[in-house]
């Protein structure tokens, strides 16, 4: 017990940015869940602007109890891929996903029934008062989607997994950070929850892999930005979509 409560006293930078990050998470559900439908018809701004803040802040928070503990930026996983295999497969995987991010925006950009799929999915989501609808939103949600790639690669990824390793077996610390990864997303219910929880296992697997975290944050930047294309590219599309629907009756 004496050399427990030791560890904790030398570990404290890294145990105060994992409680601010549970405590993050617990705000966001509670936000969504006393969130109104009035609320939801309004400028999406506001709520773009606070992710962005509280995901910087709290990428900073652990970078800097990293580095004062001791630590290196190259340790947290800022660093050049594992030389080999590692490496190949690790930005084999940015390739890869790359290739499937481009398909999914010029799919739907020329396909009626593809659009309408994304539309259901949407709906099942029910993500409104997330979704950009402007143009100043989407530019926005630019801005969000490469703050997410970079910061929440940061926290769940480099930082909360290297935590929890201290304390349990690898394996279970990054699984452990996969659920935490997929319970900030509880705005997008119990499917988009489970959704984004399969994201971050393969961005786990993308990370320990390489050795670094840059593939991971290509790939996440990527897929946030094909989602806002794809957002984009629905919006666009809706009036036109409609009046098919409505010849087809």
């Amino acid at each position: 017990m004496k050399e427990m409560l030791l560890s904790l006293d030398l570990e404290w930078p890294l145990i105060i940015p994992a409680i601010m990050i549970v405590g993050y998470l617990i705000y966001a559900w509670w936000e969504n869940a006393t969130r109104t439908a009035e609320a939801d018809r309004e400028s999406r701004l506001p709520i773009y602007n606070d992710t962005m803040l509280w995901l910087w802040g709290l990428a900073a928070a652990c970078m800097f109890g990293w580095l004062i503990s001791g630590r290196t930026l190259v340790e947290l996983g800022l660093t050049a891929t594992e030389p080999g295999w590692r490496s190949w497969a690790a930005w084999g995987a940015v390739g890869l996903g790359s290739a499937y991010m481009a398909y999914s925006i010029i799919a739907p950009a020329v396909s009626t029934r593809l659009r309408q799929q994304i539309r259901t999915q949407l709906n099942a989501l029910d993500i409104d008062f997330m979704r950009p609808r402007t143009t100043a939103e989407h530019r926005r949600f630019k801005l969000l989607s490469v703050t997410a790639g970079i910061t929440e690669e940061i926290i769940f990824r480099g930082f909360l997994i290297s935590v929890l390793a201290l304390y349990m077996p690898l394996v279970a610390a990054a699984l452990t950070a996969i659920v935490l990864f997929g319970c900030g997303h509880f705005y997008q219910g119990v499917a988009g929850v489970i959704r984004t929880a399969l994201i971050g296992g393969f961005l786990t697997v993308v990370y320990l892999t390489g050795g670094s975290l840059w593939p991971a944050i290509i790939l996440h930047i990527l897929m946030d930005l094909a989602a806002g294309a794809q957002f984009q590219i629905i919006n666009a599309f809706d009036e036109k979509d409609s009046v098919a629907d409505g010849a087809e009756v």
